[in-house]
């Protein structure tokens, strides 16, 4: 398999609440590195997880799964997503892994609201990597696909990573500069660092897309859809680890250039993203799903806010 070369992009490293959805507010929680948050209590060295298909649907792959306990509770499959803020079960896993909630919550997603539980893992293992502390979510309704859960990329922004889509890799090396910090800290940056980039819509329009491997569709913000001429086809209902939302499917030539390089959509939709802005207090004019990122490796440098992309071919 022949990769071009990564082009580096600045990536703004947000709380930004998309699919799946996260609690509200994020700063009730602590981030990565500060007391109260997940610690890595196994060797920090180089690690190579594997990662398998997530198939919905006969024929219809969506993601990519880690296979992970909690509390040394049974092996559960989780979504891997970077749009996720904190690790989230729903409510069968979460009493299979015996984990119990702490407090209500409110979750803010792509189109709606919804309700969850907040809780706390003694102990994540994916692996042979161990996290302790962890914060978590529990939805009370059950994941789409058979999954029981998702997990975050940023639960490993402790080290350099990276994403391998193609190869179904995620690779995690430990910064040059040396060990993680201690007291606790995972040397990450936090839980609310999600994956946003600036980028060019068809050459005309500019603004912030989320990288968001956990989302099954590529969509664009309705305003961007009006100001692209993009007329919607036909009415759309989604159903993803999110939850139900509603869109557009929009005509095909969609083209989101980032860095120099250039990701197409191939069955975009047009979504109502204006909740999602104005809970991040920036206008997001897209989300590039894993339909768009299954051809690209995506190496991220959490400490310095960089991603790199690099493009298996033409990038579909």
């Amino acid at each position: 398999m022949r990769l071009a070369q990564a082009a580096w992009a600045w990536i703004l490293l947000g709380a930004l609440s998309v699919p799946p959805c996260q609690s509200q507010p994020a700063a009730a929680r602590p981030p990565l590195g500060e007391p109260g948050s997940a610690r890595l209590i196994s060797p920090y060295s180089p690690y190579t997880l594997k990662l398998t298909s997530f198939a919905p649907s006969p024929g219809q792959v969506t993601g990519v799964l880690l296979k992970a306990r909690i509390n040394s509770g049974p092996e559960l499959r989780l979504l891997l997503d970077s749009g996720a803020e904190y690790l989230t079960l729903d409510s069968k896993a979460a009493m299979r892994s015996s984990l119990r909630g702490a407090s209500d919550l409110v979750l803010v997603g792509a189109s709606r609201t919804g309700s969850g539980v907040a809780a706390s893992a003694a102990k994540v293992e994916i692996g042979p990597l161990v996290f302790s502390d962890c914060p978590v979510n529990v939805v009370r309704k059950r994941m789409p696909g058979g999954i029981d859960g998702v997990i975050p990329l940023a639960l490993f922004a402790g080290f350099l990573v990276r994403l391998d889509l193609p190869a179904k890799t995620l690779g995690l090396e430990p910064y040059p500069e040396g060990a993680m910090r201690p007291a606790g800290s995972s040397g990450g940056a936090g839980y609310g660092s999600l994956l946003l980039v600036k980028a060019v819509v068809n050459e005309a329009l500019e603004g912030y897309v989320l990288l968001d491997t956990g989302a099954a569709y590529t969509g664009i913000s309705f305003e961007t859809a009006h100001a692209l001429r993009s007329r919607p086809v036909e009415s759309l209902h989604l159903a993803d680890a999110a939850g139900d939302l509603t869109g557009d499917r929009v005509g095909k030539g969609i083209r989101f250039r980032i860095a120099g390089q250039e990701l197409k959509a191939g069955d975009p939709v047009a979504l109502d993203l204006r909740t999602v802005s104005g809970y991040n207090g920036l206008e997001l004019i897209g989300v590039l799903g894993y339909p768009d990122l299954r051809c690209t490796v995506l190496n991220v440098n959490y400490r310095e806010a960089r991603i790199g992309i690099e493009l298996e071919g033409d990038g579909k």
